[in-house]
């Protein structure tokens, strides 16, 4: 080989080398850059909220908890839902709360990415009537007494003046009222009905409801002697 051959040689590997380097550098700085925007996506969960802080049930009612993570562009929005005490309310991975025993319990709910917690104390009650994810209860002489759902209550047929039976402003699609079944069509739509007869006999004062799409009854009896 002439020197001058070497000598090209030479060049061409130090350029087959620089543009290797070059290449090489090129394909480095990508996967830095791609390692850098993944990294910038990770928005970390700064908080997170229930839709409500109590809820009231009766046994065997559901009601779904709703849960926002803080930002809205969080990277990892899983959470987990616990119950303090399952017997008296329990709750699903996506936060239907159902009532199971009279009590109360708390539903917390916890995010993945920060430990963050939200909770809602549930009580799970006998008395009253459940629409849906709105409390309804069956009052007496304009709420001074809350009845029980299914209970009775005893009255004297010598008293006078009136019984007043009433539920609480809602927003009810339809609502209906019943005595021993028969249904009080002068009631129709009204929050209350009124009860003023004294003859002796047992009288279910019955209410229909619909809300949201769901339909629930409630009744009292009224025993008069």
């Amino acid at each position: 080989m002439t020197v001058s051959n070497r000598y090209l040689l030479r060049i061409l590997c130090a350029v087959f080398s620089s543009m290797f380097f070059f290449a090489c550098s090129l394909e480095d700085d990508a996967i830095i850059e791609l390692h850098n925007r993944a990294h910038a996506a990770r928005i970390p969960v700064t908080g997170l909220s229930l839709d409500r802080t109590d809820l009231t049930l009766n046994p065997g009612k559901s009601a779904t908890l709703i849960v926002t993570v803080q930002p809205a562009d969080a990277w990892i929005k899983d959470v987990t839902w616990y119950s303090s005490d399952t017997g008296i309310a329990a709750v699903d991975s996506n936060g239907k709360v159902t009532g199971v025993t009279a009590g109360i319990a708390t539903i917390t709910v916890t995010a993945q990415d920060g430990g963050f917690m939200a909770s809602c104390d549930v009580t799970v009650a006998n008395a009253g009537i459940i629409i849906g994810d709105t409390s309804v209860k069956l009052y007496l002489n304009n709420g001074n007494t809350v009845l029980t759902e299914g209970g009775s209550t005893t009255i004297s047929a010598a008293e006078t003046g009136t019984y007043t039976v009433s539920i609480d402003q809602g927003n009810y699609s339809e609502i209906l009222w019943y005595v021993n079944g028969t249904v009080l069509s002068q009631y129709s739509s009204s929050l209350s009905i009124v009860l003023t007869k004294r003859i002796p006999g047992t009288y279910q004062v019955t209410v229909e409801v619909i809300a949201a799409g769901e339909r629930n009854t409630g009744s009292h009896s009224f025993v008069v002697e």
